[in-house]
């Protein structure tokens, strides 16, 4: 530009205008190509050389960064095949490893975002595998156990019949021995008449023992024989216990060393008394040891096993 002084030249001023300023770069953003899952090799001219020997006056940073951009499109895309392939082996072997395969990718797409944006897998790509039910059991590798059948409860044992417990007495009667009632010793308590007899004819010429008695008698009777008596009778298990009664015992029969012990006793009679003394139980003549009728007061000695018997009389005791 040139400046003219009015006062020194007589003709106007001339004004250049300033040249144009450039045009503004324009910038063309290029979508990136379509992934690629074969890797390519660089371009042959390429191996051996200088990667910035074909364009000349071109930075070296640009060209880095191209080759940078080429590399990690390049580890993505096989990030993105591991992955697929992971799935695919997961939901081949049965659903277990499918999620894991799937947050792998995750965090490897994660990293690899932070250097370049992640490509689109193609479309042909296989889907990773769906996550099982949350209600599916784990396979554990174990085979279920097999239920077991429910334990049948044992048969009830049968209890055995309750044995028939004998009666603490037999009322009087008649009985056959053996048959309605076991032989043994009895004591019979009451008052009345007892016969011992050999068969049921009836006959004095059957009668074994007889006697008549009041209060308690003692009677031993064997299989087969015929047994009739008045009152109760009573083994000596089940048998009432004799209780003095002011000093005395009344008219019955004892037998010694069971209801009395042995020694020398005083008998009162009432009236008439009688008394007798035998070596066992079983009525005949041939036990008696010794027997009398009193009118007075006397005494008598027992032994262990003899059995004595009173009529109208009672024995002092103490």
């Amino acid at each position: 530009m040139s400046f003219h002084d009015p006062q020194n030249s007589a003709q106007p001023p001339s004004f250049n205008p300033p040249p144009p300023p450039p045009p503004a770069p324009q910038f063309h953003q290029q979508e990136p190509p379509a992934p690629d899952f074969h890797q390519q090799a660089p371009p042959a001219n390429l191996v051996g050389q200088n990667p910035y020997a074909q364009w000349p006056g071109r930075k070296r940073t640009g060209g880095a960064l191209r080759v940078g951009a080429w590399m990690s499109r390049h580890k993505i895309l096989t990030g993105i095949a591991a992955v697929v392939l992971v799935g695919s082996v997961g939901s081949a072997i049965g659903g277990g490893g499918a999620t894991d395969a799937n947050a792998i990718g995750a965090s490897n797409s994660s990293a690899s975002a932070s250097a370049a944006p992640a490509a689109a897998p193609s479309a042909d790509a296989t889907a990773p595998a769906e996550a099982p039910p949350a209600d599916a059991a784990a396979p554990t590798g174990e085979a279920p156990a097999a239920e077991a059948p429910p334990a049948e409860a044992p048969p009830a044992a049968e209890a055995p019949p309750a044995p028939v417990a004998e009666p603490a007495s037999i009322s009087g009667g008649t009985y056959k021995i053996g048959t309605d009632m076991p032989a043994g010793e009895y004591v019979i308590v009451g008052s009345g008449y007892m016969e011992i007899s050999s068969d049921s004819t009836g006959s004095f010429s059957s009668i074994i023992a007889n006697d008549n008695y009041d209060g308690r008698t003692i009677v031993t009777v064997q299989e087969g024989q015929y047994f009739e008596f008045d009152g109760r009778a009573y083994t000596w298990e089940n048998a009432p216990k004799v209780e003095p009664t002011n000093g005395t015992l009344p008219e019955g029969m004892y037998k010694i060393g069971v209801d009395i012990p042995a020694g020398e006793y005083k008998v009162i009679p009432e009236s008439l008394g009688y008394l007798e003394v035998s070596s066992a139980s079983d009525g005949r003549f041939q036990s008696i040891v010794t027997n009398d009728n009193f009118a007075t007061e006397k005494y008598i000695t027992v032994q262990d096993g003899q059995y004595l018997k009173l009529n109208r009389a009672n024995i002092k005791i103490s």
